[in-house]
């Protein structure tokens, strides 16, 4: 994400550095999208709770960098709470792209479906 170009939006930035994950990586970005969805992101499992606070607060981080290189012009708790709702929304448009992936049938889940979802979600927040 911290590479990312400074001329992409936080929503634009986050998407297009999942996808760049998911091509040098390939089956590592898979684990996204396996399990159960459902209980995952409608319940929370104890085990899930950690590892989505920390993609939350590492995206937070990241994002609240590229606002200061940006020159914002906030003062930190604005600077700071604006990167936090950008960061949680990020993660909310991936957990709704998982749960509509989940929600195809076996055989339309591939990578190329997976990758329209999430280009679909993050449009959505920069509607």
């Amino acid at each position: 994400m911290r590479a990312r170009p400074e001329s992409e939006g936080p929503y634009t930035a986050v998407r297009n550095a999942l996808f760049d994950l998911a091509s040098t990586r390939g089956a590592g970005v898979a684990v996204l999208f396996s399990g159960l969805p459902g209980q995952m992101v409608s319940e929370p499992s104890k085990s899930a709770q950690p590892v989505l606070l920390e993609l939350e607060d590492c995206l937070m981080d990241a994002l609240r960098d590229r606002l200061v290189k940006a020159g914002s012009g906030e003062d930190e708790p604005t600077l700071a709470l604006r990167a936090s709702v950008l960061s949680r929304a990020n993660v909310g448009a991936l957990r709704a792209t998982v749960l509509a992936f989940h929600a195809l049938p076996e055989e339309e889940r591939t990578l190329d479906s997976a990758r329209r979802l999430a280009r679909q979600a993050f449009d959505i927040l920069g509607a």
